[in-house]
């Protein structure tokens, strides 16, 4: 059977695969000036502007880019069986972009084993509970694990743990650290912060900023400073973000081409960054958002020879950014199916990997507009899988990412005018070719359900733990609370956005859940009470139908409360903070743990929202609030509580101790004991009491609420959860 393959896809193999040399349309005429869709000098050119046309090589000896990583260890012991699944370990090694030839190219792929060339990356954001997920649909092919660092005008984002960090590197994948709190606290202290918790640990690429304005000088003046604070990490990659096709932005901190150059930012700059939602456009050209962003792409590589990254790209069912046209199931398929299918084109035009915005709808950090389509997500908010998007995605990354002659390694010319860095024996248009016969036979509209890798223990990074290991030390002390359990297995994958909060907060997403079980039992119109006299919750006194008013609860799906007093606190995670319409009405502030989380349009009674309440604040008591938190105390303290041995804790339980006592901050119960605990403990002579800190507080819980064992009761839900949801966190 002969396939007649769309005119687009003839035409786009020719315009991605030769890099801007020889181009030619579907018909074979040469491409010019006239197809450009407005003659503005910014305006996005239809496919490609004159001077392309004519090859212009980079002077001197290597004129092109290749991207490669030298690993300075290999799979030994426990990490050897991973051999079977990635290429090698990254763990304290180097990546780069660096000036090369094809000789180079070639003594790379066939010589010095401990040097890698990398080809073109794909990856999964918002979090890296997204990037584990997505890569069992991608049979564990992915290239890069991306994290969005998120925060606010009132909150900064946290700093990430280098640990898991590390777990990526292990399996040969690039982690991406994006910075985004949508250009209102764009902080140089705390990216060189972040930078050095990094430092000595192996290759991570960190971004500036994502959410900035290029025309906005103070915020250049930062990021540049930025640029500066992530280069202060040896082995960390510098990326500047912009917003797409902002052209001031790069005037405004590496310079103008062909004029001044900032050198100090211009050469700690290893790539440029930038993102885009096809719903963030006013029209529904799929082709023309695609090109639009490939050409800024081959603008910054030519102009400034610097390669770029694709931090995020996704299409959402519904409208376009003013409503004039709309997105379909089928239109969103397509896209994907198109950006997947030009991988290598991209590779070759300096487009180093590129990252699904969202795995999950909803839990990506940039707002929407309100008319615009908002669920850019693979998987909807209650976990299903979105077809037939999804089987698009899923696929094309397999044939991009396991399909070998699909793959394309990162060499390119500096400026993308040159051809000798991309010779015939590089070109492949495998993935064009399979795309194009998925349409030719009809077999574009696929509904089915998408079969999964197999979940193999310790083979993804997706969750952080409460401690290491295979099993949870001394349970005795921790957990072993009757009727406290984790018997529903809807509860272990029931709204997924938990485990996207969870992870905004490197909290181990198995024990959010074991909170969220603890709380409401998934109950997302869970309501708790108080008695009216009580002071702390709900100080207005306000009616359970009041809430619901401001939450925008309509009054039929108001949660019925006949338990007396006040209601207290609200929802899957049973925050206490009040509607955001209840602070914007009053003129006052928002909590810390709503800002994040709908702002002033937080409900409690939304799965997504109240879980980020929760998470937020499980993880400022466990590591990120700015106060004394449960991982600093116990790390401060650490010689009294490990002071008498054998009985005291152990270096082992450093983890488990410090989510027990961020437990008991959550609920509002006792913690912080330490000196009725040493006085019992020494009373008859060093060490002849109670010696383990946990036990002690346990013993001395109260028959009312909040009760010092309410750790161990969350510890107990853990424990069972981490069994029967098939955790990669120990039991």
């Amino acid at each position: 059977m002969l396939y007649k393959f769309p005119a687009f896809a003839v035409f786009a193999a020719a315009l991605f695969l030769l890099s801007g040399c020889v181009l030619m349309d579907q018909d074979g005429h040469a491409i010019g000036a006239g197809d450009k869709l407005g003659q503005n000098a910014l305006a996005v050119p239809k496919y490609v502007d004159n001077a392309d046309l004519i090859c212009k090589e980079m002077a001197g000896d290597k004129p092109c880019y290749c991207m490669t990583c030298t690993n300075k260890t290999s799979y030994s012991g426990f990490f050897a069986w991973l051999f079977g699944y990635y290429d090698n370990t990254l763990v304290n090694g180097t990546c780069g972009v660096y000036s090369c030839n094809m000789s180079d190219y070639n003594k790379t792929v066939s010589g010095d084993n401990t040097t890698q060339m990398r080809s073109f990356a794909l990856g999964s954001g918002q979090s890296f509970v997204s990037s584990g997920t997505a890569n069992q649909y991608c049979n564990y092919s992915l290239q890069m694990s991306v994290k969005w660092m998120k925060g606010n005008a009132g909150s900064l984002p946290a700093i990430p743990q280098a640990s898991r960090a590390a777990c990526w590197l292990q399996r040969s994948m690039l982690p991406l650290y994006i910075y985004y709190t949508d250009g209102k606290n764009i902080d140089p202290v705390r990216t060189g912060k972040i930078a050095q918790a990094f430092a000595g640990a192996g290759p991570v690429i960190i971004t500036t900023e994502a959410g900035w304005d290029g025309t906005n000088l103070t915020a250049a003046m930062l990021v540049k400073e930025q640029v500066k604070a992530i280069d202060s990490c040896d082995k960390c990659l510098t990326v500047l973000a912009v917003k797409p096709n902002d052209y001031q932005a790069l005037y405004n901190t590496m310079g103008v081409p062909g004029a001044v150059m900032d050198q100090d930012v211009y050469g700690k700059v290893d790539a440029v960054g930038f993102g885009f939602r096809a719903n963030d456009y006013p029209h529904c050209d799929m082709n023309r958002i695609i090109f639009e962003n490939v050409n800024f792409s081959r603008y910054i590589l030519e102009k400034y020879n610097k390669p770029t990254i694709w931090l995020y790209v996704g299409a959402s069912e519904g409208n376009s950014s003013t409503g004039s046209c709309k997105w379909s199931a089928r239109n969103v398929q397509q896209f994907y199916e198109e950006l997947l299918a030009r991988t290598g084109g991209l590779a070759s035009n300096g487009v180093l990997g590129m990252s699904l915005y969202e795995f999950v709808d909803r839990s990506g950090p940039i707002p929407c507009n309100g008319v615009q389509g908002c669920d850019f997500g693979m998987l909807d908010v209650s976990g299903e899988q979105k077809h037939p998007e999804l089987n698009a995605w899923s696929d094309m990354c397999r044939e991009v990412n396991m399909e070998s002659m699909a793959r394309k390694p990162l060499i390119f010319s500096k400026n993308g005018q040159g051809t000798v860095c991309d010779p015939s024996e590089l070109r492949n248009d495998q993935a064009l070719m399979h795309s194009a016969i998925i349409v030719a036979t009809d077999q574009g509209q696929m509904k089915g359900e998408v079969d999964i890798a197999d979940k193999i223990k310790n083979l993804g990074c997706g969750e952080t733990c409460p401690g290491s290991g295979d099993t949870m030390p001394n349970p005795s002390a921790y957990d072993s609370v009757a009727g406290y359990d984790f018997a529903n297995e809807e509860h272990c994958s029931k709204f997924p956005l938990i485990d996207e909060f969870a992870d905004n907060q490197d909290v181990s997403a198995t024990y959010m859940r074991a909170i969220i079980e603890q709380e409401s039992r998934f109950d997302q119109y869970a309501v708790s009470n108080i008695s009216n006299s009580s002071t702390g919750c709900n100080n207005e006194s306000y009616a359970i139908e009041e809430i619901c008013e401001y939450a925008g609860v309509a009054p039929e799906n108001c949660p019925a409360f006949n338990k007396g007093g006040k209601p207290c606190a609200y929802g899957l995670a049973q925050c206490i903070e009040y509607p955001g319409q209840y602070y914007a009405e009053k003129g006052l502030g928002l909590p810390d743990a709503i800002k994040d989380c709908g702002g002033e349009k937080y409900n409690p009674f939304d799965p997504g929202m109240s879980a980020c309440c929760g998470a937020k604040k499980f993880g400022d008591f466990l590591r990120n609030g700015e106060g004394t938190t449960a991982e600093k105390w116990v790390n401060s303290h650490w010689a009294e509580l490990s002071k008498c041995q054998p009985g005291g804790m152990v270096e082992d339980e450093r983890g488990w101790a410090a989510y027990y006592i961020a437990s008991n901050m959550y609920y509002g119960a006792r913690w912080n004991m330490l000196s009725q605990f040493t006085t019992q403990r020494d009373s008859n002579g060093d060490c002849t009491g109670t010696l383990h800190y946990i036990t002690y507080l346990r013993s001395q819980a109260s028959g009312d609420p909040p009760s010092t064992a309410y750790g161990a009761q969350v510890m107990s839900r853990y424990k069972a959860a981490a069994a029967l949801c098939d955790s990669d966190c120990p039991k």
